[in-house]
């Protein structure tokens, strides 16, 4: 599913993506869907933050840390943007 998410990405709004991910009512399908497409998008995709949020709120929930592949990601995020700075909450649930 992520890799066919990734490849619309451009004729997609991620706002409605993550909306429609919380509307499953499994976090873990929204972790595993939003670990695996997250890395496949730009740092300035449109709407990134809902997704971003839905990966922190739905991780928090079931007391999951980040993979290894999504903190690599989240550490390219730089300056003070929503999504920048929700990813430094993620980061934040991973062990150090």
């Amino acid at each position: 599913m992520a890799g066919a998410m990734a490849l619309l990405a451009g004729h997609a709004t991620a706002t409605r993506w993550a909306a429609a991910l919380r509307n499953t009512g499994n976090p873990h399908t929204m972790i595993a869907v939003l670990g695996a497409l997250l890395p496949r998008l730009p740092y300035d995709h449109p709407g990134l933050h809902a997704l971003v949020a839905g990966l922190l709120e739905e991780s928090v929930r079931v007391s999951a840390a980040p993979s290894a592949a999504v903190r690599g990601w989240l550490l390219g995020f730089t300056g003070s943007s929503k999504a920048a700075r929700t990813a430094r909450e993620l980061l934040r649930l991973a062990p150090a």
